[in-house]
């Protein structure tokens, strides 16, 4: 008797996260797009036969189970007991269908927080959570209609609720129509009305305009608050009139309102934007004076700023004056400096400076520690980025998916795949999902290896996790395959490329044209060659090729 076949060798650990395939073609299977299950929805016209009055616990009863259903998130239940007590007296409570109402249109169902609307008792406060649930999903128009037909007097939260949502998506003109209606209708705007007005029509019309509407305020009786004038020093900083900020901060007191550390923090971020160091040093200083020292936001800000301009030496003396002014430093004061040793390659200060924080009493956190593993990566310090990756739970950090995808990209650009596909198999392990940039990185790196197979399983994994492949991944596979002289089968991918939504770039052409032309296609890398000229200039770009 034929003793039996060996059993296939297990697939190595690192690639335990990758399909296998049992398919006589050279390369796995392109699959094909499945088409999406729409989630079950509750058809309230068809939610069962109808209840009796009889069926139907006492009001207080149900609203308290109603509660309990959509605080587990039980929200097709939650539907049903609504949709039994439609019709009813007393019907559903306006709160319980008010908190329904919310979690639906955060699921993006907003036809269906409409019906529990229409099924509950009516309620400014139900009608509110529908006008905030339209704005959150876009249905701006939506929301106002369901305004303008409420059975009762909207209240200012109502309108505040839709202008903000007007204003969110530009749309200030509307808001400002918004604002007659609600005059017109007898509901005074208070200051949040017209806060969410006047930083809009700044970063609209500009801080000028917004001055007008801030004098309407006045008149109509309305006092702004700090707040409301910090939004207007915002904007007029903006737009790079840092004095006329600082005088219109001087105006204040005559106005009944004094300017608040935060005030001066905008005018200070203005004199930064526009490397003013010595007015923003005396105004830190006029601040001490008047009575609103710096705070940490202060002192980060300026830091940040700093050593955006590589002036790392002078960001050091601010973080040294932080303590002076009663503040303690955090890993927002430190991050930046570092950020800037390791963009400037100083890897031995960064390392040093890293100490200092601790000895400092400010451990660093995940983003001091990713920005330590960028910089080695950068370096070609792959194995010493590893080994701070591997030392991170122990220094009190724990790795997210951006540490590993860092690292993963330093092994393959080092050539060490094998590494990486350890590492992302370690990941998984630790609960972490890889995403489309940890596949993008290793199918790159297996292509350089010339694994092509084994980049099309990942290619193949991140459509199975329902991921849409990007024009990255999509590359670094065409790349392997025109490095291999098979760009017949470059093309196939380039067509399912297009056909699944995911439009080239132009590095995606120039893979394949020069593929192509290594392989003696001169005709068809010249027809491709003005398919990518035409799509170029449709998007107002031109390529030169040399």
């Amino acid at each position: 008797m034929a003793a039996p076949p060996p059993a296939a060798a297990a697939p190595p650990p690192a690639m335990s996260a990758l399909p296998t395939f049992a398919s006589s073609h050279p390369y796995p299977s392109l699959p094909t797009t499945k088409p999406l299950t729409p989630n079950s929805r509750l058809n309230f016209a068809h939610a069962g036969v109808a209840a009796s009055p009889n069926a139907v616990p006492h009001r207080a009863v149900s609203n308290d189970r109603l509660r309990g259903l959509v605080r587990r998130g039980d929200l097709e239940e939650a539907l049903r007991l609504v949709e039994s007590m439609s019709g009813l007296e007393p019907s559903a409570a306006p709160g319980p269908c008010a908190a329904l109402i919310k979690k639906l249109c955060a699921s993006g169902r907003t036809a269906e927080a409409r019906r529990v609307l229409a099924a509950c008792e009516p309620d400014v406060m139900a009608y509110n959570a529908m006008v905030a649930g339209y704005c959150v999903t876009g249905q701006l128009d939506a929301a106002r209609r369901l305004v303008a037909d409420m059975p009762m007097e909207p209240d200012s939260y109502t309108y505040n609720t839709l202008i903000r949502g007007l204003c969110g998506r530009g749309r200030t003109g509307n808001a400002l129509v918004v604002l007659d209606d609600m005059l017109r209708r007898g509901c005074v705007p208070d200051v949040v009305t017209y806060t969410i007005l006047l930083e809009a029509t700044c970063k609209r019309s500009g801080y000028k305009q917004a001055m007008k509407l801030l004098d309407e305020m006045r008149a109509k009786g309305c006092a702004p608050d700090i707040i409301t004038y910090n939004v207007v020093v915002n904007g007029i900083c903006q737009e790079g009139r840092v004095d006329d900020a600082i005088e219109f901060l001087k105006s204040l007191p005559s106005h009944g309102c004094e300017p608040n550390t935060v005030s001066y923090n905008i005018v200070l971020k203005g004199l930064c934007t526009a490397e003013r160091w010595e007015d923003a040093e005396k105004l830190m200083a006029e601040m001490s004076q008047k009575g609103y020292p710096p705070n940490v936001v202060t002192f980060n800000m300026l830091i940040s700023f700093l050593c955006r301009r590589g002036l790392v030496e002078p960001a050091m003396e601010v973080l040294d004056q932080i303590p002076k002014y009663g503040c303690t430093p955090n890993s927002l004061s430190y991050n930046p400096i570092l950020h800037a040793f390791c963009k400037q390659k100083k890897m031995d200060r960064a390392m040093a400076f890293v100490e200092l924080m601790v000895s400092r009493g400010c451990y660093p956190d995940i983003v001091s520690y990713n920005t330590l593993l960028t910089a080695l990566c950068r370096g070609g310090e792959v194995d010493a980025a590893v080994e701070l990756l591997h030392q991170l739970k122990d220094k009190g950090c724990t790795p997210v998916l951006i540490s590993y995808n860092t690292v993963i990209d330093g092994l393959t650009k080092a050539g060490k795949t094998k590494e990486a596909l350890e590492l992302l198999n370690e990941m998984v392990t630790k609960g972490l999902q890889p995403d489309i940039i940890t596949y993008s990185t290793i199918s790159s790196g297996l292509c350089r290896e010339d694994r092509i197979e084994e980049a099309i399983r990942a290619f193949c994994k991140v459509q199975d996790m329902g991921i849409r492949p990007n024009t990255v991944l999509y590359n670094a596979i065409l790349l392997g395959l025109c490095k291999r002289r098979e760009t017949h089968n470059a093309i196939d991918l380039f067509i399912y490329m297009i056909s699944n939504g995911c439009m080239p770039n132009e590095s995606t052409y120039t893979i394949l044209i020069e593929g192509l032309t290594y392989e003696g296609l001169v005709k068809e890398a010249r027809e491709l060659l003005g398919i990518c000229f035409c799509a170029s200039s449709s998007a107002g770009r031109v390529l030169h090729y040399t």
